[in-house]
């Protein structure tokens, strides 16, 4: 009997089969079987699998598509004592068999080895885009079952699944296979076996995983995915915790040790509790509702709760009114609001408080804001109504400490008694009497959203301004440029006008030159001298 069986599943990717199938046969361990199943391919793969006449291939092809149900029957047939999943759109490298089996040799308390990623490209080139869901998501480090399932609980799944090696009775014995999960049916395989057992990361790239163009990959990133994979998340949130093992689910959340009280824990109470601080993350919010309903239908965990949590159902019905978790209250329902303080530097967001304010059926509005402690000598405030949508507001009051306050809008538009802002950053200019300490602000109005018709022709009317703005900058720049041509023709004429009164000063200078040279030359003329003496004896 072979010591591991190669599971290899196939379905339409006919072009990378051959690259997959290849990479395991080349394998320096040995001792293998390869048992492909084709889930009913559309393409040619089931023929080009055919082709191999190797002794160690066992292939079948099924009559119609399951999406890989077929895995828990095909394993639990299987008699090897390891088990490695393999994928047809990716491949090993030749030595991935033969480092993983030696170290489950040497390693009986771990069940499992999986091996460092090298991603490829749809070519088989290596895959280094900086920022895509799969860049470094297999690059983790190793650590101990326990903080395996907080990293899982955090993150999700960042184990690969065709590069794990595992041992086969763990299937069985842990009760690794459910059925019902398309998108993450791996993910709660690790879940549930880092509850008992241990694994190993081997820190080679031994396995190459491939990346698809336009999110083909199973769990590639497309909004459907995503959505498949919420509902699954959700439905695997039970698996992380056994409320019977109070010692154990310590281990794994550790920072549940707040809810020991006098050396007694209610698990489900915690755990619903570390769900709720989850941030961003509606589908844990909801299971934990979930299990605190479950405590609230037992009268002696209800009694359990109040005593050592004093938690009763008014808390309970206080926690559920915290969120929309399944976002039925459209989003255009609620403004996220920002009040501002000036305490001297003007309007910063290191001084301003944000609230998420609900708008009822009649479009009314109220909110209250508290000043934070250490708020001190406001000289004025700023409210911004809502940074999500174009609206238009009717503010009927605005009371600083009870008291009515002055305020004006900045930047709107005023019609009807309402103010529109074509823009998200609406605001409203609180003025003081003098600066001052305050406790509350408290603001009532009405709004509503500027009509798509109506931003379009805002939008529209902005265009055409621009646009004669455009117009009036390229003809001022056309007169520009003439002026600055004349300019320069005018200064080329002057620095001509400079150069000709030069060369007539010159010229002038030379003439009296000369004229002075003569002048001095007749002076000194023999005939001159000779007519001089002729007049004095005359």
């Amino acid at each position: 009997m072979d010591k591991v069986s190669v599971v290899l599943t196939s379905y339409n990717h006919a072009e990378y089969i051959d690259q997959s199938i290849k990479s395991i046969l080349a394998q320096t361990y040995g001792q293998f079987e390869l048992y492909i199943i084709d889930d009913c391919s559309t393409d040619d793969s089931w023929e080009r699998i055919c082709s191999y006449e190797d002794k160690r291939i066992h292939s079948s092809r099924l009559e119609k598509n399951t999406g890989c149900a077929y895995l828990p029957y095909t394993i639990s047939t299987l008699k090897a004592h390891y088990i490695a999943i393999a994928h047809c759109d990716d491949c090993w490298k030749p030595d991935k068999l033969e480092k993983q089996v030696a170290y489950l040799d040497n390693h009986p308390e771990v069940a499992a080895c999986f091996t460092r990623v090298q991603l490829i490209d749809e070519e088989g080139q290596p895959f280094n885009e900086n920022g895509h869901i799969y860049a470094d998501i297999f690059d983790k480090e190793n650590r101990t079952r326990q903080e395996w399932l907080q990293y899982f609980f955090d993150y999700g799944n960042c184990l690969c699944h065709p590069s794990v090696l595992i041992r086969a009775e763990a299937y069985s014995k842990y009760n690794l296979f459910t059925q019902g999960l398309s998108g993450i049916p791996d993910f709660v395989q690790w879940i549930r076996l880092c509850r008992h057992a241990e694994i190993w990361i081997y820190p080679e790239k031994l396995t190459c995983f491939r990346i698809r163009k336009n999110e083909q990959n199973t769990s590639g990133d497309a909004a459907e995915k995503h959505y498949r994979n919420f509902i699954e998340q959700y439905l695997t949130l039970g698996e992380y915790v056994n409320p019977e093992d109070e010692q154990e689910f310590l281990k794994v959340f550790p920072q549940a040790a707040q809810y020991v009280v006098g050396g007694e824990l209610i698990p489900s109470f915690a755990y619903a509790r570390i769900l709720l601080q989850q941030p961003n993350s509606p589908m844990k919010h909801l299971y934990a509702y979930r299990l605190l309903y479950g405590l609230m239908q037992n009268e002696t965990s209800r009694d359990k709760l109040e005593r050592l949590y004093g938690y009763t159902g008014k808390e309970f019905a206080q926690d559920k009114q915290r969120e929309d978790v399944f976002s039925l209250i459209p989003k255009e329902s609620f403004m996220q609001a920002c009040l501002y303080f000036n305490c001297g530097e003007g309007f910063t967001e290191k001084l301003s408080v944000k609230k998420t304010i609900y708008i009822t059926h009649d479009n009314r509005f109220y909110v209250e804001f508290q000043v934070p402690v250490g708020y001190l000598a406001i000289k004025a405030l700023r409210f911004d109504p809502d940074a999500n949508f174009w609206r238009f507001y009717k503010i009927n009051s605005i009371l600083v400490d009870g008291k009515p306050a002055h305020f004006q809008p900045l930047g709107a538009e005023r019609a009807e008694g309402k103010d529109y802002f074509y823009t998200l950053d609406s605001q409203y200019l609180i003025e003081l009497e003098q600066e001052s300490d305050i406790e509350r602000i408290e603001i009532t109005g009405t709004t509503g959203l500027i009509s798509a018709f109506e931003i379009d022709k805002t939008l529209q009317n902005s265009r055409n301004e621009l646009m004669q703005f455009k117009v009036q900058e390229a003809q001022t720049k056309q007169r520009l440029q003439a002026a600055q041509v004349e300019s320069q023709t005018l200064s080329q004429q002057k620095n001509s006008l400079l150069e000709s009164q030069t060369h007539l000063r010159k010229h002038e200078q030379e003439l009296e030159t000369e004229l002075m040279e003569l002048t001095g030359t007749i002076r000194n003329h023999p005939v001159k001298m000779a007519l001089k003496i002729l007049l004095k004896r005359i």
